[in-house]
């Protein structure tokens, strides 16, 4: 128990909320290194609730024909700390990368 308190790295960034940061390995090249996210495993699994069963992107040709499992939930404002149910919607992979490049190329 005494080691908890060198892997507690603070609460959760999202406002209100106070639970630690979650824990989590990343293993590259063989090489297992501890980090931490931002946010608590409460914030992190949220959006998945909020998927649809289509593309909300309007002018999205994608028809559907391999199933949901390439759509993902999106902040719309790009801001991921934002995690209030309006700002939330499911688009595909493609429409997600598309708009995820068009945010970085504006700033």
């Amino acid at each position: 128990m005494s080691n908890q308190a060198s892997y507690t790295r603070g609460i959760c960034l999202v406002d209100g909320c106070n639970n630690v940061q979650e824990k989590w390995d990343k293993i590259r090249s063989g090489d297992r290194k501890q980090t931490y996210r931002l946010i608590c495993t409460t914030h992190r699994r949220l959006p998945a609730k909020f998927k649809r069963e289509r593309c909300e992107n309007i002018s999205c040709q994608w028809s559907g024909e391999f199933g949901s499992y390439i759509l993902e939930v999106d902040h719309i404002d790009g801001n991921r700390k934002n995690n209030v149910a309006t700002n939330f919607q499911t688009i595909c992979g493609i429409c997600h990368l598309i708009k995820t490049n068009q945010e970085r190329n504006r700033k």
